[in-house]
């Protein structure tokens, strides 16, 4: 799972305006770990709270808030977050001990 994510925040530089923007910001240049810390502990927060729940939609709001001072298109964010649920159960359908269950799939 681990990997999977760490995947998928690498994926986001395929999109040449996501990379741009990450670029200009320098967040993945000259705080590179930090700023991996800070999306873990987000995904992790809405992924073991629900985003419905009180926890939940603090972290997206704080996550909204933390973002909402760049210009980044609607599809840029449904493709970011995209990947936080499609590259896992990719990468643990194909490199884990077994594959999902359909109901795993489902929670993602």
């Amino acid at each position: 799972m681990t990997r999977a994510l760490e995947l998928a925040l690498f994926r986001t530089f395929a999109v040449p305006s996501i990379a741009r923007l990450l670029d200009q910001t320098r967040q993945f240049t000259d705080d590179t770990q930090r700023r991996y810390d800070d999306t873990a502990i987000i995904i992790n927060e809405i992924l073991l709270n629900g985003y419905d729940s009180g926890r939940g939609r603090d972290f997206v709001k704080r996550m909204n808030r933390i973002h909402g001072q760049y210009q980044i298109s609607n599809e840029d964010f449904l493709y970011t977050l995209s990947t936080f649920i499609f590259e896992p159960v990719r990468w643990i359908d194909r490199f884990g001990w077994r594959q999902t269950y359909p109901n795993e799939r489902e929670a993602f």
